[in-house]
């Protein structure tokens, strides 16, 4: 079976990665998944200075970091169930956490 995630090795310019990030709603500590998308881009494409937003596409030295932080998935369709299980998770321990 093909794995779902890139490794810091695989990622080349032109390539499309999706990351599962979350935002607070609240003061109470729920959170909400989505995902994220970036393209990988050039060597010569200018790097975001730091504390900024990162656009649309990201530089490749950006990318072997986040690569190392958190995991960059080959698919929409599965960043998008991976967000779906967090959530769950979430719900779950928030659920439990409320009874």
């Amino acid at each position: 079976m093909r794995r779902k995630t890139y490794r810091a090795d695989e990622l080349r310019a032109g390539r499309t990665v999706f990351i599962v990030t979350s935002i607070s709603l609240d003061h109470a500590g729920t959170r909400r998944y989505q995902v994220a998308e970036y393209l990988i881009a050039s060597n010569r494409e200018p790097q975001p200075q730091p504390g900024e937003a990162h656009p649309y596409r990201m530089h490749p030295k950006v990318a072997k970091y986040a690569a190392g932080v958190t995991d960059l998935w080959r698919t929409r369709r599965a960043a998008l169930r991976e967000a779906a299980r967090r959530q769950a998770a979430e719900q779950t321990h928030f659920s439990r956490r409320s009874a």
